[in-house]
Parts: C-alpha cells; sequence; structure tokens
C-alpha cells in the first residue's frame, strides 16, 4: 500500500534502520528517504467497492495502453492509407514502398504494421537498416542469410555468392505466402537479386520498403507509394508533452515554453521525441537556453535540431553516443558497458541517461539506434576532422583499411572497425598501428596480426578478432587495459600459443570463444580473476572445462552448448548466476553446485545422459529457473530452502514416476511443467504452491485432479491434454480459479463439468477435444475466445449463441442422436441445426457433426470467418458461405453429388474436398485466388475446369476411382507441387514437360494403382520425384528424366531397363523395382 511506502512502515523502515547501522552516508539515506515519500504519495487508482479483482485489472490495462500508445500519436491514419495499399486480401504479389524524409517515422510505420499483419502469412522477415548493411563487405550475403533464416526457419548460414544465395532462396521458398520488409534502402542499393526473387513467392505475398529517396522506389519500379509527411500540430503537443512531461500536465511555468518549443521543433517525431525525452526533469533555464538554440535553426534541417540536444550533453554522454552511433548498433548492452567503464553499473547509468533521452533505444537487450541519430554522430566524428586519416573513429572498413596499410593513423584514434572476408590474407603489423597509441575498440575480423606489438595498443580495451589465425605471429602484445575479447569463431584451440598473450589481460571481464571448433578443453583460466562472462557455446569438440575455472570468481555468466563433463570445481564460481549446458552429453552435475549461492538460472534441456542431480542442488537458494526437459533424471531433488524457485521444467523426463512432497515447499514457483513424465498423481502439498499461475500436466498417467488444485488462487493456466487417465467428474470447486484464462481437457477420459464452469471470470480457452465419456457441456463463460467440443456420448449440443468474443471454434459429436438446447423449436421443424449469427468475432469455424441436417443460421454473416472446415454426413444443402473465406475443407459431403456454385469466394487461396459424393465442381474455374486444391476420395469424372486456376501452386488428387483425366496442365505457370495417386483411370497427364514452375524439393508424386500405365511427359525442372507404375513417353530420351533422383514402380522397371542409367538418369540414386 501507498502509506506503508511513505511511512517507512513494516520492511521499508527496518531497511532503513538496516543500512543506517552499516554506515551508510547520511545524505544517500536522506535522499532514499525523499524518494519513498515521494513514490508514497503518487496518487494511485481508487478500488474500494470494485466487485473483482478482474476489473481492476481492465482498468490497469487500459491505462498502460494508453501509455504506450502515446509513443505511436498519429500512427492510425498512416497506417489505414498503407493498409489500403497493402490490400492484403488480395492475391497478387505485390510491393509497397513508404518513403519520406529521414526521422519522419517511416520505420515505426512499417514496424507497426508489420506486428499487426506478419500472423496472416507462412513466413515474415524484417530486414533493418538495409541501407547500413550493404555498404559493409559480405552485408548483401549476410542481408540474405538473414531472409532464409526468418522465412524458412532454418540456418541457412552465409551466402558468400550472391547469385548461388538467390538461387537457394527460389528453390526454399516454394510457392510460401511471405511478408518482407526492407527497411531504409537507397537508389544505390544492390538489392536486384533480393527482389528477383518476387516471381518465386506464393501469391497474397507482400514486400514492404522504407527509404528516404523515392528514386530508390522508381529505380526497382514499385508503383504502390505512401509519402509520410509531419505530424499535425495537436499531434506534435501530445507526442512532446508525452516524453517532455511524462504524461503529466505541463507546469504552469514550463506551459509557455512547451508551446513555443512545439512551433520550432518542426514536425518530424523523431525529433519532437529527442527534443521531449531531454528536457525531461530539466530546469527551466535549461528549456529557455533550448529553445533559444532551435530557434536559430531553420525548420527543415533535422540533423542541425537534434545537434542542439548532443551538444548539450556532458562529454561522458556525447562519448558514449558516438561509440554507438559508430560501433556497437545492435551490440548487446551489458558488455558495451565494459568498453566506458570497468564497472558495468557505471557506465550504465550514463547509458540510461541516453535512453530516457529517446537517443539511444533497447531492443531485446541490443543497442539501437535512429539512424538520422547514427548519421548525426559519423556526421560528428567526420567535420571534425575531415581528412579520414585523421578521425578518431574509423568504422568504414574501406578507410579503415586505407588508415592502417598506408599508416596514416594518428593518436586521436579510437576505434578501428574492419571486418574482411574468410580467407582473407591481411596481416598488420606494428608499424600500421604506429602513432595510434589511443585506440581503444578494435575488430580485426578475417585477418592477422604479426611482429613485435610492445608500447603499441597500450589502451586497447576491447579487440574483436573474429576468425583469429591457428597460429599467432605477433608478440609482446600490450593487453593490460583489455576488459573485452571475443574470438569466436576462430581456429583457436587450448593449446593455442596466442593464450600466453592473452594472460597479460589481467582486468578481462567477457571472453567469447563461440564457434571455436578446435577448442577440445578450456584454456588456463586462472589468469583472469575479473572474468564476469565467459562463452563457449557451438564449441562442437569442448569434452572439459579445465579445473582452473574455480579462479573465475567473478564469473556471472557461463554459456555452453557442447560438453561431455562439468568439473567439480564448478562450485568455486560463487558469483555466477547463469549455467546453460542445453543439448551437451554431460551425466552427472557435481556436488558443489550447491555452494553457488548467486546462481539464479540452471538449465539443462536434452542433455539425454544426464541420469541424476546432486540432492545439493536443492539448497541452493538463488536459484529462480530451473529447467531440466528431456533428460534422464529419475528423481528430483527438492527442498524448502529452493525459496526463490519460480520456474520448474521437466518436460519429458518420462523417467520420473513420482513427485516429492517438498514440491510444496516451493513458495515463490509460478511455473510448473510437468507434462510427458510418468507421474501418476500430484502430490496434495500442490495447494501451497500459493503464486503458482501456470500448471501443465499433458501427456501424463494422472487419474484425478487432486482438491489441492482448486486451492490455487492465483492459477491462470491448466495444461491436462492426453491424459488418458484421467476420469471422472470435474469438481465445482474448479469456481474457485476466479483467474482462470486456460482449460485443456482433452483427450482425457472426464465425464462432466460442474454448471459453476459459467462463473469463471476470466476463462478465455476451453479444450475438450476427444474428451469421448463427456455427456453434455453445460452453460459457458462469455469471455471464451476458443472453444474446442467434440465426444462420442455427447447427446446435447452446448449453448454457443451468448459467446460473442468467441474466435475460435471447433464442434464434433460422434455416433449418438443429438439434441439440442431449444429443442422444442427443433422438433416443430424436424431438423438439427446450430445458431452462430450472433459470433460476429469468429475467425476459425471446424465442424463435425454427423448428425446435422442444416449448417448454422447466418453463417454468411460471419464477416471476420476466414477459415472453415464442414464434416457433416447427413448435411442437406450448403448454404451460402462468409465472403472472406481463405480456407474452405468439406468432408464427408454425401447428400448432393453437385456442388453449389461457390465462385462468389473470390479471396478463397485453400480449397479441400474429402469423401464426398459430389461429381462435379461448379465453377472450380473462378477461383481465382486459388493457391492449393486437394481432392481425394471423391466421385470426380473430370476436372477441366482446373487449367484456369492460373495461381494454383499445389495439386494434390487422390483416390479418386472414377477420374479419368486431367486437363492440359501447362497453363498453370505457378504450379509447384503436384500429386496423383490412386487414380486408376488416369491414362495420360498432358503438358507436363511444360511446368517450369517445378521447383520443390519434394517435386512430383505419380503413382498408378493398377497394371495400366500412365504416359507422362518430360518434367524437366523435377529434382525429386517418385513415380510408381508410370509409363513415360520418350523414355529413350536421355533428357527426359535427367533430373529425377528416385524412382519406385510397383508394377514394371522395363523402362529403365531399355535405357542406359548413367545418361537417362544421372542422378538416380533410389531405384525400387
Amino acid at each position: 500500500m501507498p502509506s506503508v511506502v511513505k511511512n517507512r512502515s513494516h520492511g521499508y523502515g527496518e531497511a532503513i534502520k538496516w543500512h543506517r547501522e552499516r554506515g551508510i552516508v547520511p545524505d544517500i539515506l536522506r535522499k532514499w528517504e525523499e524518494a519513498l515519500s515521494y513514490v508514497g504519495s503518487i496518487p494511485g487508482l481508487k478500488i474500494n467497492g470494485w466487485p473483482v479483482d478482474a476489473s481492476v485489472i481492465d482498468v490497469l490495462v487500459a491505462n498502460v495502453l494508453r501509455a504506450l500508445n502515446r509513443c505511436f500519436v498519429g500512427i492510425e491514419h498512416h497506417e489505414e492509407r498503407v493498409m489500403k495499399l497493402l490490400k492484403v486480401e488480395s492475391i497478387d504479389v505485390r510491393v509497397v514502398g513508404i518513403h519520406g524524409m529521414g526521422g519522419a517515422g517511416k520505420t515505426t510505420i512499417a514496424r507497426f504494421i508489420y506486428k499487426r499483419i506478419f500472423d496472416l502469412f507462412d513466413g515474415c522477415s524484417f530486414l533493418e537498416n538495409v541501407r547500413e548493411h550493404t555498404k559493409k563487405p559480405g552485408g548483401l550475403d549476410n542481408l540474405q542469410g538473414q531472409l532464409v533464416y526468418d522465412l524458412l526457419g532454418v540456418m541457412h548460414g552465409q551466402i558468400h555468392f550472391v547469385d548461388d544465395g538467390i538461387k537457394s532462396i527460389r528453390s526454399r521458398l516454394l510457392h510460401k505466402k511471405v511478408l518482407i520488409v526492407l527497411d531504409d534502402i537507397e537508389p544505390s542499393s544492390r538489392l536486384t537479386p533480393i527482389l528477383s526473387i518476387l516471381d518465386s513467392l506464393g501469391s497474397g505475398s507482400r514486400i514492404i520498403i522504407t527509404t528516404r529517396d523515392e528514386q530508390a522506389l522508381d529505380k526497382f519500379a514499385v508503383s504502390l507509394k505512401y509519402e509520410v509527411g509531419g505530424m499535425r500540430e495537436e499531434e506534435v503537443d501530445e507526442l512532446f508533452c508525452s516524453h517532455a512531461f511524462r504524461g503529466r500536465p505541463a507546469p504552469a511555468d514550463l506551459a509557455t515554453l512547451s508551446k513555443n518549443l512545439v512551433s520550432t521543433i518542426g514536425r518530424l517525431p523523431l525529433t519532437v521525441e529527442v527534443v521531449g525525452s531531454y528536457l525531461y526533469s530539466k530546469s527551466k533555464e535549461v528549456w529557455e537556453q533550448t529553445l533559444e538554440e532551435l530557434r536559430k535553426v531553420p525548420k527543415p534541417h533535422v540533423q542541425r535540431k537534434l545537434m542542439v540536444i548532443i551538444k548539450a550533453l556532458p562529454d561522458e554522454q556525447r562519448l558514449i553516443f558516438l561509440d554507438i552511433a559508430c560501433f556497437f548498433i545492435g551490440e548487446d548492452k551489458s558488455v558495451a558497458c565494459y568498453l566506458w567503464s570497468d564497472r558495468d553499473s557505471t557506465s550504465g547509468s550514463v547509458l540510461e541517461v541516453l535512453i530516457n533521452s529517446s537517443i539511444v533505444k533497447i531492443e531485446n537487450d541490443k543497442l539501437w539506434m535512429h539512424d538520422q541519430l547514427r548519421d548525426l554522430g559519423r556526421d560528428i566524428v567526420v567535420e571534425k576532422h575531415p581528412k579520414h586519416g585523421k578521425h578518431n573513429r574509423l568504422w568504414s572498413h574501406e578507410q579503415a583499411q586505407d588508415v592502417l596499410v598506408n599508416k596514416k593513423g594518428t593518436e586521436i584514434v579510437r576505434g578501428i572497425l574492419l571486418k574482411f572476408g574468410s580467407g582473407s590474407q591481411y596481416s598488420f603489423g606494428p608499424a600500421h598501428f604506429a602513432r595510434m597509441s589511443n585506440v581503444r575498440f578494435l575488430r580485426l575480423d578475417q585477418a592477422n596480426l604479426e611482429g613485435n606489438f610492445e608500447r603499441r595498443l597500450s589502451s586497447l580495451r576491447w579487440l574483436h578478432w573474429q576468425g583469429c589465425p591457428r597460429h599467432l605471429l605477433a608478440e609482446n602484445l600490450d593487453l593490460t587495459e583489455l576488459v573485452v575479447l571475443d574470438l569466436s569463431w576462430s581456429k583457436v584451440s587450448d593449446k593455442w600459443n596466442g593464450w600466453s598473450e592473452i594472460k597479460k589481460a589481467k582486468k578481462l571481464r567477457v571472453l567469447n570463444l563461440t564457434g571455436c571448433y578446435d577448442m577440445i578443453r578450456t584454456p588456463d583460466l586462472s589468469h583472469y580473476k575479473c572474468l564476469e562472462r565467459l562463452n563457449l557455446e557451438r564449441c562442437i569438440r569442448l569434452v572439459e572445462i579445465g579445473s582452473s575455472v574455480k579462479s573465475l570468481e567473478s564469473l556471472v555468466l557461463l554459456n555452453f552448448t557442447e560438453l561431455n563433463k562439468l568439473p567439480e570445481e564448478l562450485g568455486s564460481l560463487k558469483s555466477l548466476e547463469e549455467i546453460l549446458i542445453d543439448g551437451t552429453v554431460v551425466q552427472e552435475i557435481p556436488a558443489s553446485i550447491s555452494r553457488m549461492q548467486n546462481l539464479r538460472r540452471f538449465s539443462a534441456c536434452n542433455c539425454l545422459s544426464l541420469i541424476r542431480l546432486p540432492n545439493s542442488i536443492s539448497h541452493v537458494k538463488s536459484l529462480r529457473v530451473f529447467t531440466l526437459n528431456g533428460t534422464k533424471i529419475t528423481k528430483l531433488p527438492l527442498s524448502a530452502e529452493l525459496e526463490k524457485l519460480q520456474h520448474l521444467s521437466i518436460n519429458h523426463c518420462r523417467s520420473i514416476l513420482k513427485l516429492p512432497t517438498s514440491l510444496g515447499s516451493l513458495a515463490s514457483l509460478i511455473e510448473l511443467d510437468l507434462s510427458s513424465t510418468g507421474i501418476v498423481e500430484l502430490p496434495n502439498t500442490v495447494n501451497k504452491l500459493y503464486l503458482l499461475r501456470v500448471l501443465k500436466i499433458d501427456f501424463t498417467f494422472v487419474r484425478e485432479l487432486p482438491r489441492a488444485i482448486w486451492k490455487l488462487k492465483r492459477l491462470e493456466e491448466l495444461h491436462a491434454s492426453r491424459c488418458r487417465s484421467l476420469a471422472g467428474e470435474i469438481p465445482r470447486d474448479i469456481e474457485e480459479l476466479s483467474r482462470l484464462r486456460v482449460l485443456r481437457l482433452g483427450y482425457s477420459r472426464i465425464r462432466g463439468l460442474p454448471d459453476s464452469i459459467s462463473t469463471l471470470p476470466n476463462l478465455q480457452t476451453l479444450d475438450l477435444l476427444h474428451c469421448d465419456k463427456l455427456h453434455r457441456v453445460p452453460e459457458l463463460p462469455s469471455t471464451l475466445i476458443s472453444l474446442s467440443v467434440s465426444s462420442k456420448s455427447m447427446y446435447t449440443i452446448p449453448d454457443i449463441s451468448s459467446l460473442v468474443k468467441l474466435v475460435e471454434l471447433f464442434l464434433a459429436d460422434g455416433s449418438q442422436e443429438l439434441v439440442l438446447p431449444d429443442q422444442s423449436q427443433i422438433e416443430a421443424k424436424g431438423h438439427t441445426y446450430l445458431k452462430l449469427g450472433s459470433l460476429s468475432e469468429l475467425k476459425i469455424l471446424q465442424l463435425s457433426m454427423l448428425k446435422i441436417q442444416l449448417l448454422p443460421v447466418g453463417l454468411d454473416l460471419l464477416r471476420k470467418l476466414t477459415k472453415l472446415s464442414i464434416c457433416c454426413i447427413h448435411l442437406k444443402k450448403l448454404p451460402r458461405l462468409p465472403l472472406g473465406l481463405f480456407t474452405l475443407s468439406l468432408c464427408q459431403y454425401k447428400s448432393q453429388t453437385r456442388l453449389p456454385d461457390l465462385s462468389y469466394l473470390e479471396l478463397l487461396s485453400e480449397f479441400e474436398l474429402f469423401d464426398c459424393a459430389v461429381t462435379e465442381v461448379a465453377g472450380l474455374g473462378e477461383f481465382k485466388s486459388l493457391r492449393i486444391f486437394r481432392i481425394s476420395h471423391c466421385n470426380l469424372q473430370q476436372l477441366d475446369e482446373l487449367e484456369n486456376l492460373i495461381f494454383l501452386a499445389s495439386l494434390n488428387v487422390s483416390y479418386c476411382q472414377s477420374l479419368e483425366r486431367l486437363p492440359d496442365l501447362s497453363k498453370l505457370k505457378k504450379l509447384k507441387d503436384i500429386k496423383i495417386k490412386g487414380c486408376p483411370k488416369i491414362r495420360d497427364i498432358k503438358s507436363v514437360e511444360h511446368l517450369h514452375s517445378f521447383k520443390n524439393p519434394r517435386g512430383a508424386i505419380i503413382e498408378a494403382k493398377s497394371s495400366s500405365e500412365v504416359e507422362f511427359s518430360k518434367p524437366a525442372n523435377t529434382k525429386h520425384s517418385s513415380i510408381q507404375g508410370v509409363k513415360c513417353k520418350d523414355k529413350g530420351s536421355s533428357t527426359t528424366w535427367h533430373r529425377v533422383k528416385a524412382v519406385a514402380s510397383k508394377f514394371s522397371c522395363q523402362m529403365i531397363s531399355r535405357t542406359k542409367p548413367t545418361h537417362s538418369f544421372p542422378h538416380l540414386s533410389n531405384l525400387k523395382c
């Protein structure tokens, strides 16, 4: 309560007293007391008389969102206009350009829209600062690698040859519908190779490009453009005040100054944000001085306005700003701080000032800066010394190389950044650094040092040396000031001769050896008493951590992913906060771990050789996160000493059959994951986990939910899916879980839910899929967003008409005859049907109701519905469907032999027919947006209109016994994936030789199910094909099958025997006859 803080009662007063007795400086204590009084005086939200906690939470969330949205002042009208250009519902591939002055908010708009629509795509990638990256050696290769990783979810690695990289991207993207953002390009950007993949993207893909120069859009033939202008005056005022006063009203003595500043700053968000943030909590004199300086700058000059703020920064802040602008954008915040101070906290406080001033920002713990500010910082460096040999920071590879090679450096140089490509032969000696005695940062990737460096580089604090050679040719390196050493992806080992030089770095705090493949055991670390961070990730041959690790008493972070054994000396690392050994073959944890009283996180996921844990691990009082997923441990040592443990996960620890009663002593536990273990019950002591919010017991053998669970008042998520032994009734005590949001009981044997479930005020997700013992579902709370129900025993369809917030609905029955909630009306009409018209938020609907005769009333009114799946064997008629459907699946539609004309579904992208009686699909050729068409076990005789589906990318026709032919496929220029299987009457597949779009690694799968042979012509671009029982025209041709790698023929291999495989099938590696 605020009064407790203000009056310093309870623990606050005791803490002040304790610090006073320890001799804390009185002035510091006084400031602490004043801060407590101030915080306690801040008026909070009055909640007296409010009915439930949820109401308070809703209001608080709304207030927080309003505060957050101030950062996006005026973005709504930008969003509306860009969305109109994107037209995401259209199936064509669109490129939209956003252009405008630097600082206008182009990137902010692009990122805002990206986050809004990314889930509509199969893959997405946001490539930032393209202009900056393409200027660096290998920059375009790195962008391509990032694109492959983002869109395909696999490590593509660095692509060293642009053309080969694009071919790889093309072949992997297939017909994916993707979203790509290319942020900050310029006319000279070499993006043609990347943009050339456009014709390989699936229909509906979108590319957004941001640029300062509209000519860049013209160069790349971007016709859909949006220009970002300045903000409206009232928006400028709102944004300025949100930063200058942190949302509070302007004080009376600053109100006029505020208005004058708003009219002077200009209308670009960046300038408004930086100036406003800088002036926060400053004196009136500083406000007046800033206004006077800004008035001297013409309005269009954004950088000159920003320069006013940068010049006003104290020297130390300005120095850090310039270092970040030149070298450290994208660098880990906590590591970068070491450059500026031996103590992380000292430089960290200075950095916080820059962050609070909106000059520097943090994203995912990485330093980030707007490109306008980055360019401004670099311009300051250049303007001070126009000749690059005189620059104090050399961030351009070309300029840095020129300065070193030609020995132009001087004593003013503070930092050098050089990144050579793999295989570089460059080497630098002491003469190249002769006059550069003040270099503090040196990045020298893929190059060597050789010679005697005595009295050289004596000020060096950070050496970033990726690709360091296996043999060091330099000697007498002066590394006495070195605090950060990055040798990642180098050829160093524990025997590397360079360690004799490195051991001089007594102040070393960060050592990064990521990806050093030759590292079998760690080098002697005893010389680095100050080391705080040691990274050994992806050292794939590492088998041993040497005993010298016990010397690292300051070590905070230890990360290794390729290790066989942990040393007993690990317990000596009393400062260590994190141990990450995921995926290693470590067999045991040393008992000395109990001595690590600062350890906060221990993760040993997928350590398949780990079979036991020492009991001593239960005495690590500081542990907060304990993750053991996928290990072979049989016993979980726990005790009340794990008083700070918040997250415990033993997912897939199948050898754990029983949990200790001491589980209940984990007083701080928030999340508990017991999924896929061998447990059959939860201990009753679980009711003492008063702070527990998430409980997961999926795939366990739990027979019942103990009454103890209903005592967990803070529980928000209960996951108990696929607990095949879970049976019986869920007790009415579930009403006690007022905070429950997610309840998953799918694939269990529960028989019923209590009526009290309707009283749960926060329930959003309820999963009852395949609960085949469930007879009925009671009234449900109107808060539900996702509902899944299916049971073979269900005799009543749940009443869902009041669930107006539903976004996702899955309903399925079994073989029993259904009775609806409003049975009297149903009997009068003699039909079984549902009413869904009130579910206006519904986006996904799946119905598998075998006894339903009529589909829900008002189905076509569901404007937001994008995915519909219907499996209703007794359905008499297919009604009009919602116009916005993207995906439609019809299963077991037996009552009609002809589908109604569905061509009005202009946005339909995916269409599936399974086990239907239809012999004809009316209007099939009108589905102009269709990308994927699957038809299986149907009675169709022909698919002649198929040839009109010009955007079709994937075709699957399986087990259609009556289908006699396929049309000419040569018109399907986008077709990349084809499967014809189990269609014995098909004799000829025409014009496959013209399907040059085949780039799918899966290629074509064409199988004949009888001794009759299918004629199949020249699939010249099919790389990987399975051809079963198929006869080829031109089977003697040496070019017909030149890219086929696998043939599996069930009936005949005569064709193979009559050809010369080494010529006709040069890539054939898998032949099954």
